[in-house]
This record gives C-alpha cells, sequence and structure tokens, in this order.
C-alpha cells in the first residue's frame, strides 16, 4: 500500500494555454517558475505546486461527471466568491454551500471548463 506525503503538483489541462496562464494568475495568484516547451509552464499557486498544459480538448464537463477536483483553501470564502463573480468566473453555485460548522466551498470553471473548487471560513 503507497503512504501518501502529500500533492506533489496539480495539473491542469487546458485548451487555450495563453488564456488559462491569465485567469490562474488574475484570480489565483499564479506565479510562473519555469516555462516548458510552447504550451506548458510550471509555477505555483500559494503552496500549491502548479503544471499548465495547453494544446488539449477541450470537454464540457458538468458537476456529475466522473472527475478529479482540487478545492484550493482560502482564508475568506465571501471575498474570493465576490471577486470571481465580479470578475465574470463561471461560478457553479450562486453563493458558498456551508459544510461543517465554520467550512464553507463553492465550485467554479476556468476557461477550458475544468471545476475546480474553493474552500475556507466565511
Amino acid at each position: 500500500m503507497a503512504k501518501i506525503q502529500g500533492i506533489g503538483v496539480v495539473t491542469i489541462y487546458t485548451d487555450d494555454y495563453d488564456k488559462a496562464v491569465q485567469f490562474y494568475n488574475k484570480f489565483l495568484n499564479f506565479e510562473m517558475k519555469a516555462k516548458i516547451g510552447e504550451k506548458g509552464c510550471w509555477g505555483s499557486c500559494g503552496t500549491v505546486n502548479i503544471y499548465i498544459e495547453g494544446g488539449n480538448t477541450k470537454t464540457n464537463l458538468v458537476t456529475s461527471s466522473t472527475r478529479t477536483s482540487v478545492a484550493f483553501i482560502v482564508a475568506s470564502i465571501d471575498n474570493v466568491f465576490t471577486e470571481f463573480k465580479n470578475g465574470g468566473v463561471e461560478l457553479i453555485h450562486t453563493e458558498p454551500q456551508k459544510i461543517g460548522d465554520e467550512d464553507w466551498w463553492f465550485m467554479f470553471k476556468d476557461p477550458s471548463g475544468n471545476i475546480l473548487e474553493m474552500f475556507g471560513e466565511k
């Protein structure tokens, strides 16, 4: 049995590399550390290592699709939700959803249709 020690990198496959890099930079504070070929780069969003690869086929994911998702932890779910809403990010929820006593969560799509999540306190 493998003993998982953490997440090494989150890979994001996109159809439009430039649009994806702009989106992740603007809304998730993506910091590029290295360009890999013409359609790939390595960097981070906070403490999460991110690899973005362009040139892939866009699919139409819905929340009931079989998939893997990533939930990024944020300090204020309300602030991030409002920033995304005002910035034109495609939100799946109309407002953050309460899970547990103090935690909140919502899902959104990036420009390629990848479904991602935000998680944190109100």
